[in-house]
């Protein structure tokens, strides 16, 4: 036993025992999100009469509609348990995608889209929530870091999947790709359900004179949260960078081919599925926000060095955009579960919810942003988004050495 304890304190792993189920669904909530995610816009090109212009309005409305389904999932956190929470939006996504199998209109994308937007601000709130409350110390991050990898692990195979099952083109893959999600979530419901039963968690009540404009109100004026918050718009955006970015600096900028930018793209889910948790194991006892700064500044150097190979020579090109990419696998490594951590850790336990709400707005801000932004910056000047980036990290790290970033204390 204690061989398994060290090599598993080497490797930054977490007690699973008591905690399988708990692990299979957050491997089978990303399961699910690769398996439909990145097809989105072609599912229903392919399975209603819609226009693309249509499909992209359709989807974008549903996104911002749903929006401040984070509030109300906060409150209700806040009220039930964040296990429960993560049940309920596990549930209202699986309606969601069974849904997706009847649209063949606008209205009827919209309504759907919304419910799969909702269901997932539900998940995403209570999942930070429910770690937060179910461990703490070294054990709650390990779990931060594990889920990243499982996620990255699930995704990675869901995109596979779902790509073996559209290879024959025909319209009935696309169906039979909606319903494999619908399952997955409710699958992923199913064990949290049997997780939280055996762990025995129970509703608690908010308490007295604690209503939700006066958690969400608390949470907006809490100095050190709010400091991690709105550095969580900055690297909401580093992360967005291989989403939006990478491929027009590939194409437009270093004149290479486009499948370069998603071969980048598997590169960096793969080491971070298969890395994660030992690169934290390294970190672990080291103070949270050192921590946080060596990524944010191991970031920055990873857009400088993204920036310069446009001056480079032509043959160094695809080396240095690998390089580039590595440095910035390295950051997100580093930085991912500290960042959980200090941001429950900074959450008052009767106001997690609302807490954690507000931080995923936060999330949900910056990606819908990041197109828009990146895009005028591009527009701008080809190296204006790397720069921008890199002046942000340092930022960043200058702001974290001072007596401000220092109340934020430890994990």
């Amino acid at each position: 036993m204690a061989v398994r304890a060290l090599a598993r304190d080497k490797l930054g792993l977490p007690e699973l025992t008591g905690h399988y189920s708990l692990a299979g669904a957050l491997f089978t909530d990303s399961l699910g999100d690769g398996l439909f995610e990145p097809f989105a816009v072609v599912y229903f090109l392919h399975t209603t009469g819609l226009s693309l212009p249509v499909v992209g309005f359709g989807l974008s409305a549903a996104i911002l509609l749903a929006l401040p389904a984070a509030l109300i999932g906060g409150a209700l956190i806040d009220r039930l348990t964040p296990a429960r929470v993560v049940i309920i939006g596990n549930l209202i996504s699986a309606a969601a995608f069974a849904g997706y199998l009847a649209v063949s209109s606008l209205w009827e994308l919209v309504f759907f889209a919304f419910f799969a937007a909702a269901g997932g601000r539900f998940f995403w709130t209570a999942n930070l929530a429910l770690v937060g409350e179910a461990f703490n110390g070294p054990d709650r991050a390990r779990w931060f870091a594990f889920q990243r990898a499982a996620r990255n692990a699930g995704y990675g195979l869901g995109g596979l999947l779902a790509a073996a099952a559209l290879a024959a083109g025909s319209g009935i893959g696309y169906r039979v790709l909606a319903l494999a999600n619908a399952a997955s979530f409710a699958l992923a419901a199913m064990l949290v359900t049997i997780w939280s039963r055996r762990s025995r968690t129970q509703p608690r009540p908010a308490p007295a004179g604690d209503t939700a404009r006066g958690g969400y109100r608390a949470a907006l004026t809490d100095g050190p949260f709010m400091l991690l918050t709105i550095m969580n718009v900055l690297f909401v955006l580093c992360m967005m960078v291989l989403d939006v970015l990478l491929a027009l600096y590939l194409v437009r900028v270093l004149h290479q081919a486009v499948w370069l930018s998603g071969l980048l793209f598997a590169v960096n889910t793969v080491a971070v599925a298969a890395f994660q948790t030992a690169v934290w194991g390294l970190f672990a006892r080291r103070r949270p926000v050192r921590v946080l700064q060596l990524s944010a500044a191991v970031w920055g150097v990873s857009f400088l060095l993204m920036w310069l190979t446009a001056a480079a020579p032509a043959g160094f090109a695809i080396p240095g955009v690998f390089i580039a990419v590595a440095v910035y696998t390295v950051a997100e490594l580093i930085q991912g579960p500290v960042f959980n951590g200090l941001v429950v850790a900074a959450a008052p336990e009767h106001a997690r919810g609302r807490y954690m709400a507000v931080y995923q707005l936060s999330w949900a801000l910056a990606r819908a942003a990041a197109p828009g932004l990146f895009g005028w910056l591009f527009t701008t000047s080809h190296a204006l988004p790397w720069i921008t980036l890199a002046v942000g990290c340092a930022a960043c790290v200058l702001v974290l050495a001072t007596r401000v970033g220092r109340a934020i204390g430890s994990l």
